[in-house]
């Protein structure tokens, strides 16, 4: 297997940590067999290296086409895990696709889920800055 693939095979997530708020791109298209451990494993690290108390758990599944029973686990598990600290979760921009999973999983109800920046901002607590700035 070329470096390249198999580097992008460990990446779980893209993990960025700013104001309170961690957020997870997670590296798709597809989240099964082991990329739910991989993701709790990162984005947990990512949360107790961050310098601040984390108020906001962002995934961005925007890249995301297929999730399974492994990622869905990863899920509940994050957003199990900082509930406990009072934390908020929030999964952004899933695609048609994955939005029906969490539907009938429900897993809609354990999150805040936030289709565009908008929403985000909103979940976030944040203002929206006027279009072109």
């Amino acid at each position: 297997m070329p470096e390249a693939d198999h580097q992008q095979q460990l990446r779980a997530a893209d993990i960025t940590c700013e104001s309170g708020t961690v957020t997870a791109r997670l590296v798709g298209p597809v989240i099964e067999q082991h990329r739910g451990r991989a993701i709790v494993d990162s984005v947990s690290k990512a949360i107790a290296e961050a310098d601040e108390a984390v108020r906001y758990l962002v995934l961005d599944f925007s890249e995301i086409t297929f999730i399974n029973s492994s990622g869905i686990a990863a899920c509940i598990e994050l957003r199990n895990d900082l509930h406990e600290k009072g934390s908020k979760s929030i999964i952004f921009q899933p695609t048609v696709e994955v939005a029906e999973i969490f539907r009938k999983v429900k897993l809609d109800q354990l999150y805040t889920i936030a289709r565009t920046s908008n929403e985000l901002l909103d979940a976030i607590g944040a203002k929206a800055r006027p279009e072109g700035q």
